[in-house]
Formats: C-alpha cells, sequence, structure tokens
C-alpha cells in the first residue's frame, strides 16, 4: 500500500489474514514512495497505516503480522562527485517507534516516470559508491563519454567520504576503473548494476553489524 491506496484496502487485508492459518502468511508492504523531502510525514503515513490494518484483526493475530518500510532516497546529481545522505533508514527508525517494522528500499535504483513516446537515449556516466547510510556520487559534465566512468570513480576513491569496506563485484570495478581499466564495462548497464550490488553488499553488512552491537553484552 501507498499514499494513493484506497482505504477499502485495510477491510480486504482483514478478510484476507481471515482466511490464512496465520497472519505471518503475509507480509504488509507500507509503500513511503522515493524522495528526500517530507520524512517525517512518510513515516507517520506508515505508523498509521499499519496501525488501520491492525484494527481490522483478532487480538490472536496482531502478534503475528510481519511488515515492511518501503523508501528510497536515492538522487541524480549535479556534476562532480559528492556524500548525499540517505534517508531511508531515518524513516524506517521513525515508523518503527509505533511497529516493529522490517526494513527496505529500492537499493538505489530510481523508478522513472512512464514515458509515452519512445526518446533516443543520452546518458551521463555516472558512478555511485555505497556507504551504510548514504552513497557518494559522481556525475560526469559530458554526455556519451565513457571516459567518465574512470574520471568519477577516481574522484570516489579521492574523496573524504570514501571507506573501502566494501569486497564485492561492484566495488572491484571501481577500483579497477579507477586505475584506468574500464574494459569490458563501458557501457551504463554494468555500472547501474555495480551501483545496487554495493548498495544491497553494504545495507547486509549494516544490518549485521546494527544486530550485533545490539545484542552485545
Amino acid at each position: 500500500m501507498n499514499p494513493e491506496t484506497s482505504d477499502e484496502i485495510f477491510s480486504t487485508i482483514g478478510q484476507i489474514i481471515a482466511f490464512l492459518d496465520s497472519a505471518d502468511q503475509l507480509l504488509l508492504i507500507v509503500d513511503c514512495g522515493q524522495g528526500r523531502q517530507q520524512i517525517a510525514e512518510r513515516a507517520e503515513f506508515a505508523k498509521k497505516a499499519v496501525a488501520r490494518v491492525r484494527e481490522e484483526l483478532d487480538a490472536s493475530q496482531l502478534l503475528n503480522l510481519s511488515a515492511l518500510c518501503l523508501h528510497d532516497s536515492y538522487t541524480s546529481p549535479p556534476q562532480g562527485a559528492k556524500f548525499y545522505e540517505s534517508y531511508s533508514r531515518e524513516l524506517w527508525r521513525g515508523a518503527s517507534a509505533g511497529f516493529p517494522f522490517l526494513f527496505g528500499d529500492y537499493a538505489g535504483h530510481r523508478r522513472l516516470k512512464k514515458s509515452s513516446t519512445y526518446m533516443p537515449g543520452e546518458w551521463k556516466a555516472q558512478v555511485a559508491y555505497a556507504m551504510p547510510e548514504g552513497w557518494i556520487i559522481y556525475r560526469h559534465p559530458n554526455a556519451q563519454d565513457s571516459q567518465g566512468w574512470i574520471a568519477g570513480s577516481e574522484a570516489i576513491m579521492s574523496s573524504d567520504d570514501f571507506d573501502d569496506g566494501l569486497d564485492c563485484w561492484g566495488s572491484d570495478l571501481v577500483k579497477a576503473a579507477a586505475e584506468g581499466n574500464l574494459d569490458p564495462y563501458g557501457s551504463a548497464r554494468y555500472w547501474h548494476g555495480a551501483k545496487i550490488n554495493m548498495h544491497i553488499h553494504r545495507q547486509i553488512r549494516f544490518a549485521d553489524d546494527a544486530a550485533t552491537s545490539t545484542y552485545e553484552f
């Protein structure tokens, strides 16, 4: 569900759960949308949405309800390299004050609006290096210039915000490009995949570290 969802969905969810052996057979996904503004309002939507679903459930079902809070704040930057904070964890923490949400995001993938007509693609090389709660993002000034991935990787690894905390295919690609080795990855699809690969690895590591610190004695 998302902020545009009809209120009729709440009773429908209750009816679905009533047919299940247990509420834990259903995962409720609360989509708080994409954006870098109104984080508190989005978190409040998630809390109110799950509270409204709970009103439709029997007391025996409440403890077994699972819900995921979904949001993304990845951005397309201007030229150059800069650190951009992700607000998805902040939103998730705010929403979790009202319910123990699972965490979810779109792995740094910006959901573009559908275009009604075909337009020839034009790209500017972009490199995004995942951090625990953000990204170092570089966008090249020149269109259709594959050397931008080399320049971007060099700029990111020279950034004061860079840390060498990733060991995955995406981070290997950045390191190789920073040394001038681009073959055979001189097209946008590889770098889009590298961004998502690094983000997922970073978030898994971040979640594991957070869980370990929570249960330290």
